[in-house]
């Protein structure tokens, strides 16, 4: 709030005072020049009015701040606009020079990637709130990054190479959330899946770009955005915490009826251990699909190691990624981390 929103009771204040000054000052003080009294009885009317407009606003103002202070301490809220709520901003910004050669490979570089990332959240009360994400990119893709010699076959060029410029703007993120207790909250519209901890936990623009876990890039191993209704949910029992998630999602290529998604898991106290359990399940329009997956992490002082796998069952070729990765804090700005990474797809 503002120096001037906090002084305003005071300025309607002084207001009032110096207008009944004048007011009475009027009265009494001999008119020079002599005015008639039609003019007087005038002028004391208008500064009655304006009097009385002061104190009114006076009176409403001071009615706003007993509110405010009314809804601090019972957490409850009356209905705003919601531009006079709290905005908050964050993002990030990325850009990435890249450049390829090789013995088939003409020498190439280009300013491959440019991502930007705006955060918008509000909350309009302590229980329901708004958060988003609008993802921004130019990019060059790069065709026939394996080199295959049958490019040209295939309608791809006969060596790995820089092409068209591509620009996209998308909601990766924007969702409602109600929260009424610790133990039951719902979200709708769009958000990264709680599937183990790589996809909920990180930026996915980003951490796709980094060459993080393999199931961050496989396409047809998890689903990574959530869209509809999401429901979570934790409890504190001895020892520690549990906690679940139920989502609904869209298949990402030819999405047919939408897929049912949920985690459940368990916290250790101090977060010393996190184990959980993941599991997706819909059907697009070449067939149903289910995956599954486990993640457990460990913490030690200050280091740290994260383990995940999942796997999909599509019916024969079932692709699969376990990943390992541990990391150590340095200082409350950097970590150290290396990852190993295993992957079986042949879809």
């Amino acid at each position: 709030m503002s120096r001037f929103e906090h002084d305003f009771p005071m300025f309607l204040r002084l207001s009032v005072f110096f207008l009944s000054l004048a007011f009475f000052a009027s009265a009494v003080a001999a008119p020079a020049p002599r005015r008639t009294d039609a003019e007087t009885r005038d002028r004391i009317e208008k500064l009655e009015t304006a009097v009385k407009a002061l104190r009114i606003d006076l009176i409403a103002n001071e009615s706003r701040e007993e509110e405010r202070d009314f809804d601090a301490i019972s957490g409850e809220r009356s209905v705003h606009a919601f531009l006079d709520e709290p905005i908050y901003f964050g993002g990030f910004f990325e850009t990435a020079l890249t450049g390829i050669w090789g013995p088939t490979t003409d020498t190439q570089v280009a300013p491959a990637s440019q991502t930007l990332g705006i955060d918008l959240a509000a909350n309009f009360s302590p229980r329901i709130k708004f958060a988003s994400q609008l993802v921004s990119a130019f990019a060059i893709g790069l065709s026939n990054p394996e080199n295959d010699s049958r490019g040209p076959t295939l309608g791809l060029p006969e060596s790995r190479s820089f092409q068209s410029i591509t620009l996209a703007s998308i909601p990766a993120q924007a969702y409602v959330e109600y929260s009424p207790r610790d133990s039951f909250a719902i979200q709708g519209g769009l958000g990264y899946v709680p599937f183990g901890e790589a996809l909920q936990k990180r930026e996915l623009v980003l951490f796709v770009r980094r060459a993080g876990p393999q199931l961050m890039r496989m396409q047809d191993l998890v689903e990574p955005l959530w869209a509809g209704i999401h429901v979570a949910g934790q409890f504190r029992r001895r020892p520690g915490r549990f906690g679940y998630d139920v989502y609904t999602f869209p298949f990402l290529n030819r999405p047919s009826i939408a897929g049912v998604g949920e985690r459940v898991w368990w916290e250790s106290p101090e977060e010393r251990f996190v184990l959980g359990l993941s599991a997706q399940s819909g059907r697009s329009r070449t067939g149903g699909a289910t995956a599954t997956g486990f993640d457990f992490k460990a913490r030690a002082g200050r280091y740290t190691v994260t383990t995940e796998f999942a796997r999909r069952f599509v019916g024969g070729a079932d692709p699969w990624d376990l990943s390992i990765e541990p990391d150590y804090v340095l200082t409350s700005e950097i970590v150290l981390y290396t990852f190993i990474d295993y992957a079986e797809d042949q879809l």
